[in-house]
């Protein structure tokens, strides 16, 4: 038959539960994931690289979409097999990220001696319910390749005020001249000319837009990722009616308890032993959300609008 001829690699429906949380960078993505993560029985992936570029990939038309769809949802099951194997686990004490806030010293210490086969996390994960949890950066919207993909996956679309994403992501530098003309962050660019030089704009940079977002301040265009992933975001949420749950930044970190509780029941996830103090640490963040810039017209007013879609006033 041949390489060229296969179609198929292996198991594309996951036998557990999967929640995508998903938004623009700087949104909250991650501190949520991070608090569900220590609900019962819950595995935790914090943007997978793999995972967020297959969704995007599969609209180039680089990747066929029927097998970029199958081979999105292969990838998770075997991210499911190796989170509760723990071989990606970080055991480092002091990292933010450590296995040791999320999960028991019980439970770690059985899944080290006890699971060793696929056979055994199958039964292990099914014996206790286990559920994939997973952030998925700038992939809203591809949400209808996501449940495509995952027709059962529930999805959480975190959000934040427009103005506080983009003070963080110029403090990133993600959008200056310099990460621009030699791209280190590793997304999807288009090569462009402009004054001399070869520039890598992001793909959510809109076509016929090129110039006019180059010739923006490094805050404006950190304005403009914010709007055009949003604008994105919203109409794909329209078209598919999924039911998302969405949670506002601003909400998580002014009364994280009711925020925590309020989704993971939402998600029929139970609260673990570590989930009290994962909430403790959360701090609300007294950031202005009206920095003393110009901002171009034409942003500011869509800044207005979708902030207003989305419950900010």
């Amino acid at each position: 038959m041949g390489i060229n001829n296969s179609t198929f690699i292996g198991m594309s429906t996951p036998y557990f539960p999967v929640t995508v949380i998903t938004g623009v960078c700087r949104s909250g993505k991650t501190l949520l994931g991070n608090m569900l993560a220590t609900c019962s029985n819950v595995e935790y992936a914090d943007e997978p690289y793999t995972g967020m570029l297959l969704p995007m990939l599969s609209q180039t038309g680089k990747v066929e979409i029927e097998f970029a769809r199958e081979w999105f949802a292969v990838y998770l099951c075997e991210l499911f097999n190796d989170l509760l194997l723990l071989r990606r686990a970080n055991f480092r004490p002091n990292d933010l990220s450590s296995i040791w806030t999320k999960k028991p010293p019980y439970e770690i210490f059985e899944r080290l001696i006890k699971i060793n086969t696929r056979t055994e996390v199958k039964e292990y994960a099914k014996k206790n319910g286990s559920a994939l949890v997973v952030t998925l950066s700038e992939c809203t919207p591809f949400i209808k390749f996501i449940l495509e993909a995952l027709p059962d996956a529930k999805i959480v679309h975190v959000v934040r005020n427009g103005y506080d994403v983009a003070l963080d992501v110029e403090v990133k530098k993600w959008v200056s001249n310099e990460q621009l003309l030699s791209p280190t962050n590793a997304v999807l660019h288009t090569p462009f000319q402009f004054s001399g030089s070869t520039w890598f704009l992001p793909w959510w940079v809109n076509d016929g837009e090129e110039h006019y977002f180059l010739s923006l301040s490094e805050y404006e265009r950190s304005l403009y990722y914010w709007c055009s992933l949003m604008e994105k975001s919203l109409e794909a949420f329209r078209k598919c009616k999924c039911g998302e749950i969405l949670v506002r930044y601003e909400d998580l970190v002014a009364a994280p308890q009711q925020e925590f509780y309020r989704v993971s029941k939402c998600l029929s996830l139970v609260p673990g032993t570590l989930s009290s103090m994962k909430i403790a640490e959360v701090r609300s963040n007294n950031k202005s959300s009206i920095p003393v810039t110009k901002i171009d017209n034409e942003i500011k007013k869509q800044v207005q609008l979708i902030n207003a879609k989305v419950g900010f006033i």
